[in-house]
């Protein structure tokens, strides 16, 4: 039972976030201390069970999202705070992924804002401890965001908002990054640098309404 656990947990640390993603079987050293513990931004605040998927145009608008959904304001403050994460770098990734829709499916059964399969949301728990969170909560998504930038830190070196890197990161996986499997996909290169554009034009305008 035991060599079952263990092989489970190399599947699930070597699997994408994005939606697709195909499983890598590789043995890691990047271990996580049991004593290691995260943030966790979680909110106490039922607005996040109940958001709606913005309109298409609301959605290249930074300061119209925090508008409409202020105590998404709270989260990317704490992301930024706690696990030193650039606010246009979570929307950027959030945009990619689902547009903001937090119950989004993929082909690939990748589901909710931050587009995360099963394996991969249960490895983010067992590390995080985060069992009340949810993939439809903007919350737990960003908090989920956070915590995968870091740990491809660890692993990859790459750095924490190098946007460009972490999307190829979070779409191919860590053990897929570190192999260089989006060398062979020139249209995910383009993806990255699509999202790069949104991560900039999203810190642009949040200039005019602060976090």
């Amino acid at each position: 039972m035991k060599k079952i656990i263990f092989m489970w947990s190399l599947v699930i640390l070597l699997s994408s976030c994005s939606s697709n993603q195909t499983y890598q079987h590789k043995k890691i050293n990047n271990k996580v201390s049991s004593s290691q513990t995260y943030p966790n931004i979680h909110q106490n605040n039922d607005k996040f069970n109940f958001d709606q998927q913005p309109p298409e145009k609301m959605q290249e608008n930074a300061c119209a999202l925090l508008k409409n959904y202020p105590h998404w304001r709270k989260v990317l403050f704490e992301a930024k705070r706690q696990w030193k994460m650039e606010p246009s770098y979570i929307l950027a990734f959030l945009h990619q992924e689902s547009r903001f829709n937090p119950k989004a499916l993929s082909k690939s059964m990748a589901y909710g804002f931050a587009q995360v399969k099963d394996d991969s949301w249960d490895w983010y728990v067992l590390k995080t401890g985060n069992k009340i969170g949810s993939r439809e909560r903007f919350d737990d998504a960003v908090d989920f965001i956070s915590f995968y930038a870091h740990a491809n830190v660890k692993r990859n070196g790459v750095a924490l908002n190098d946007v460009k890197k972490q999307y190829l990161a979070y779409h191919e996986g860590m053990g897929g990054y570190e192999r260089g499997s989006y060398l062979e996909k020139p249209w995910l290169i383009e993806v990255s640098d699509k999202v790069v554009r949104w991560a900039n034009m999203y810190r642009e305008q949040l200039k005019r309404c602060p976090i």
